[in-house]
């Protein structure tokens, strides 16, 4: 048994480096000469990776026939790898290489530092070259127009139907849903699905997956988002996670909105809601405060302060009028999964949008 187990180490080894320069991880395959290695600089998001085909058809022959795999201890490895610490093996570079972001590069290191064999190792980089260089393994990801449950299940259609108003998604044909497994690269494990925007594919760890999950992976593929603070990734994560429930209750009763839903968020003023909102409820609310008072709601810019005998809200000047129609909207939506005057306010601005741009203002 330890014979065993002695030659399986020998023919197939993990080697990690960790440099101040970047950080390796070589697979090393000596039962099929080859090795699938990766590069990644955390702090600059300079990613370089070397997979299998590549390895065995451009480099294999050049270096394996001068470097025995076979006869290679650590340190012989390493310096053909890592050469005077730069991205190269044995001499040769790799056409696989790019720049991701800080985000990513982290998340890809974290992943590389738990991959705990060779095979988990070459999923990990055949994963990599689909979804950052589109080199993908034949017969890895559907298009959605083919998957069975986007075809199956006509709920999966309308939550599509709904948000490509405005041409804002590409077609169903364009968009590759990748199976789930393996796991896309980056991807950690209370994550339950993905979007990579640039490339037009969604991933998710179950399919079908839940019609929120769907439409919130299908919101991050709509590009061109109008952001109001400077943290456009929690931004965008908000824009999903607040508008899905919303878009699946539209696409449950069958409505093809005027605008698409997204435009919800280009409201940069609150004067067009408050306006909304009393008309939907025949009520002259006195300002947002009054409204959301009646509510019994206390959204993130209104905060207490003492008033007389008792307490009152006032709102918080640290957020902008942009921001607060932001998050009015939020809460519209949060509150029509139980009061449908708040969904018909929602519908009523989607009308108006339809119609003209939003006014300039405030709504104090």
């Amino acid at each position: 048994m330890k014979t065993q187990q002695a030659n399986k180490e020998a023919i197939r080894k993990m080697i990690r480096k960790h440099l101040i320069g970047g950080e390796w991880l070589i697979c090393v395959d000596r039962e099929r000469e080859t090795y699938d290695a990766i590069f990644i600089r955390h702090w600059d998001g300079l990613l370089v990776v070397y997979p299998t085909p590549y390895v065995k058809a451009e480099i294999g022959e050049k270096l394996l026939p001068q470097v025995s795999l076979d006869a290679m201890n650590d340190k012989e490895l390493m310096y053909e790898i890592w050469g005077e610490n730069e991205a190269v093996v044995g001499g040769f570079t790799s056409p696989y290489k790019t720049k991701v972001s800080i985000r990513y590069a982290h998340m890809l290191r974290k992943q590389m530092r738990r991959i705990s064999s060779t095979e988990e190792c070459h999923d990990f980089v055949n994963g990599l070259m689909c979804l950052v260089f589109e080199v993908c393994p034949e017969g890895y990801g559907k298009r959605l127009c083919d998957t069975t449950w986007f075809n199956e299940d006509a709920m999966y259609r309308r939550i599509y139907d709904v948000l490509s108003t405005e041409n804002m998604l590409p077609n169903p044909c364009d968009i590759t849903a990748l199976p789930p497994q393996p796991v896309p690269p980056g991807i950690s494990k209370d994550i339950q699905g993905a979007c990579f925007r640039a490339l037009r594919k969604i991933w998710f760890r179950q399919t079908p997956p839940e019609y929120t999950l769907f439409a919130h992976e299908l919101i991050h593929l709509i590009p061109g988002k109008r952001f109001k603070t400077s943290d456009a990734y929690g931004e965008e994560e908000l824009y999903a996670y607040d508008l899905s429930p919303f878009v699946v209750e539209l696409a449950k009763r069958g409505i093809k909105p005027p605008v698409n839903p997204m435009r919800l968020f280009e409201i940069d003023n609150t004067n067009i809601i408050l306006e909304t909102i009393r008309e939907v409820y025949n009520y002259e609310f006195k300002d947002l405060i009054d409204y959301f008072r009646q509510l019994g709601v206390e959204p993130v810019f209104l905060f207490v302060k003492p008033m007389g005998d008792g307490l009152d809200y006032e709102c918080d000047p640290a957020y902008s009028e942009g921001v607060k129609a932001r998050i009015t909207i939020a809460e519209l939506i949060a509150g029509s999964e139980h009061d449908e005057r708040e969904f018909q306010v929602l519908l009523r601005l989607l009308d108006k949008l339809s119609q003209e741009q939003p006014r300039q203002g405030g709504a104090e």
